[in-house]
């Protein structure tokens, strides 16, 4: 980049003509600017070069999720969790019962080692 295409140059040149004072002593300062101008120009690139890879692998990793997604075999997997959901109401049922069951029967016991086994 050319010092005289530079806006900072251009837009400082002519401020200090404006004030009627010569540009060559503002030159050191002008080229220092100028200087920091293209590091920023420099340094906004390359993190807008980092933005887009970054950019670019997330939409790498969300196909990869998509793809996996769509293999999945959604009517089999509704299959699986409605036995997963009927298995957890049946296990319940079968311990309450269970439960029921072993309360009678050990009454049942305690009467009769209480009672006929005196």
């Amino acid at each position: 980049m050319q010092l005289q295409d530079n806006l900072v140059y251009n837009s400082l040149l002519g401020y200090y003509m404006d004030k009627g004072v010569s540009a060559t002593p503002d030159h050191d300062l002008l080229i220092a600017l100028n200087v920091k101008v293209d590091r920023l120009t420099a340094d906004m690139r390359d993190n807008n070069t980092d933005n887009t890879t970054r950019i670019a692998r997330v939409e790498t990793r969300l196909d990869a999720i998509d793809n996996y997604h769509a293999g999945i075999d959604l009517p089999h997997f509704k299959a699986n969790s409605e036995f997963v959901d009927d298995l957890r109401a049946n296990w319940k049922f079968i311990i309450g019962i269970s439960g029921i069951a072993l309360a009678i029967i050990q009454v049942a016991v305690t009467v009769i080692t209480h009672y006929y086994l005196k």
